[in-house]
């Protein structure tokens, strides 16, 4: 049994060095306008998708779940294996806090055997396994499900054990379980891949994912998918038009636009110049700007009529434009392959501020122009610029999304991580300062200074104004 015991506190070392010895107590929350908790709770089910009503969830922060459940009612029992006595299970488990629930079964089956069957039987509920290291684990989002499985060869656990297989679970926190809250497939979102996130002119969010696109207006979650008339579900980029309608761009059907009851499409057959959207941003006038980034890409514009189409031919590096952006002073910026250039109502002028490729583009509250490019990020007040880089500059180099917050404050999402610069002062956010991922791929800031973190992998992660 010292064996069993040292195996078993091998689980007990995996679940604290995830998230300390103490007790762990959570908030009720509705969504980033309060504080979401990253501890252990049930997450909310989703309700599918209609043409007629999109997706409707109550918003539960990832991490999160109803009171006087944990994983163990996802626990797949093994075949004809009986629950152990609360007074064994608590034997079998030397060193892990009461505060995790666990719970042990008996078996007459060989270990090995019953290892096989943890290896390829999920829990109920949308877990994915983890890494194994001594223990079968199962994760979902900060949740975690650790399972060990040993005989118990002289019966030192009980009488009824002796000589036969224990299966022990034990409900804690994930490894890789990030120090701030999130939003996930778990409690919102259709996807944890997200390209895109935005802020519409109520304060509601949306992000686009690669199962559809999502909308928080603070108390709910509606996700839109093809069922409810959106072109595909891979949504790549989103944008609000001065009438409150959205445009979601998508990565290889198109671009649609929702006014508030259906979504229309619009195509190549209709007169993008391409398929495959990557930016979109919208005049004050309502112009519809649209960056296309492939071989045959460029820029598309909508007048409210029609679409007129930009490509290398007129536009110089036109096969990709990551970076779309309207002014408010009605200015046009597209970021390409080969540098930024202006409309400046007939023709695309070269505005020689950069000469390589530009990945982002945000306007700050004077006007000023932030371009993201492969090499940092640089900063244009109409008449000079200035670069930042290096040791001052975003903690990495290809800077893929850039917010303005109220605060006067700049954000950038890079996949080393993200960075906000304030009076001159840097912050950075990475794994080693909790992140879950370095791989930031959209940003945004709420009214009331919350950092929306868009991930390739991990959802959106909230920083709120206490974490910087």
């Amino acid at each position: 049994m010292k064996t069993r015991l040292i195996v078993a506190s091998l689980v007990a070392l995996l679940i604290l060095s995830a998230c300390g010895t103490g007790n762990h107590k959570s908030k009720a929350t509705s969504g980033p306008s309060a504080t979401p908790t990253t501890q252990e709770k049930a997450f909310a089910t989703r309700k599918p998708s209609s043409a007629a009503t999109p997706t409707q969830q109550k918003a539960t922060p990832a991490g999160t779940q109803a009171k006087g459940q944990s994983c163990l009612s996802d626990f797949p029992v093994y075949p004809g294996a009986k629950k152990l006595a609360d007074e064994v299970t608590e034997r079998a488990r030397p060193g892990v806090p009461n505060t995790y629930p666990a719970a042990a079964y008996v078996t007459g089956d060989d270990v090995g055997k019953v290892i096989k069957f943890y290896k390829t039987h999920a829990p109920k509920g949308n877990w994915e396994k983890g890494t194994t290291i001594g223990a079968i684990i199962w994760n979902r989002g900060s949740q975690s499900m650790q399972i060990l499985v040993f005989k118990d060869d002289k019966g030192e656990l009980s009488r009824e054990t002796k000589g036969k297989t224990i299966v022990l679970v034990i409900c804690g926190v994930s490894l890789n379980a990030s120090k701030f809250p999130a939003y996930t497939k778990h409690n919102g979102l259709p996807s944890d891949t997200v390209r895109a996130v935005s802020i519409d002119p109520n304060g509601a969010v949306w992000v686009a994912t690669f199962g559809g696109l999502a909308k928080f207006d603070g108390k709910k979650w509606q996700v839109y998918t093809t069922k409810d008339g959106l072109p595909s579900n891979h949504t790549s980029a989103i944008a609000f038009a001065p009438d409150g309608s959205v445009w979601a761009g998508t990565e290889f059907r198109g671009i649609a636009h929702f006014d508030g009851k259906s979504w229309k499409v619009y195509r190549k057959s209709d007169g993008l110049v391409s398929d495959t959207i990557s930016s979109i941003s919208v005049s004050p006038d309502g112009t519809v700007w649209v960056g296309s980034c492939q071989v045959k890409g460029g820029v598309s514009r909508f007048d409210g009529k029609k679409w007129t189409g930009f490509d290398k031919t007129v536009l110089p590096g036109a096969g990709c434009v990551k970076a779309i952006l309207a002014t408010r002073d009605g200015t046009v910026w597209a970021g390409t392959l080969r540098g930024l250039f202006r409309f400046d109502g007939q023709k695309w002028v070269d505005s020689k501020l950069v000469h390589g490729q530009v990945l982002s583009l945000a306007e700050d509250p004077s006007g000023g122009l932030w371009i993201g490019t492969f090499h940092g990020a640089i900063h244009f007040d109409g008449k000079s610029m200035k670069e930042y880089n290096g040791k001052e500059g975003p903690v990495g180099n290809a800077v893929r999304s850039i917010a303005v917050a109220p605060d006067g404050s700049v954000w950038f999402a890079t996949f080393h991580g993200a960075s906000r610069l304030i009076d001159g002062k840097w912050k950075h956010f990475t794994e080693k300062t909790g992140l879950p991922t370095r791989q930031i791929s959209s940003i945004a800031v709420t009214s009331d200074g919350k950092a929306l973190l868009g991930t390739s992998s991990e959802g959106v992660i909230i920083l709120n104004s206490s974490d910087y």
